[in-house]
């Protein structure tokens, strides 16, 4: 059952992926990626951490 860190868990991966164009934790088998989920930080390479 999803519920409210289901909600901000999507808060934060949906700007990662509007900052970057890739899914935040990359492409692959559902396994891989809740793995990665889990164990690894968001790829948020490339994007300016200055704030513009």
């Amino acid at each position: 059952m999803a519920g409210a860190a289901a909600d901000v868990f999507a808060l934060g991966a949906t700007p990662a992926y509007a900052a970057t164009g890739r899914p935040p934790y990359g492409a692959g088998t559902a396994a891989g990626i809740g793995c990665r989920t889990v164990h690894e930080p968001v790829d948020v390479a490339g994007v300016d951490r200055r704030g513009s």
